[in-house]
């Protein structure tokens, strides 16, 4: 409620048992069931996990690293068809080259090079 969490306990039919009760203070998304049912894992701001026994919230550190796959050096594609975009037609039985993912030559026959 209101972009904060709350635990409300039901019986195994749904309805509800007793008094919805509060557990985080910041606004909070996306909420998950951790470790059974005592945990919940939320964003709020950053990953964050919170138990429903009153212990405040504590910030998860996520150590994320990304980086781009330079792939091969070079790539031949071979194109039974192929528009470019830019011409009002399409070409056929064509190899596209790319080379550091630039494509750098087109429209050669399979195999002529």
């Amino acid at each position: 409620m209101e972009s904060v969490l709350w635990v409300l306990p039901v019986d195994k039919t749904g309805r509800p048992t007793g008094s919805a009760r509060q557990v985080t203070r910041e606004v909070s998304d996306a909420p998950v069931w951790a470790g059974g049912s005592a945990t919940l894992l939320y964003l709020g701001g950053r990953l964050k996990s919170v138990r429903l026994d009153g212990k405040p919230a504590r910030s998860i550190p996520v150590r994320l690293t990304w980086r781009n796959d330079t792939g091969p050096d070079q790539v031949v594609i071979h194109a039974g068809r192929m528009w470019d975009g830019v011409s009002p037609s399409v070409v056929r039985d064509v190899d596209v080259i790319v080379r550091g993912q630039r494509i750098v030559m087109q429209g050669h026959a399979y195999g002529s090079r």
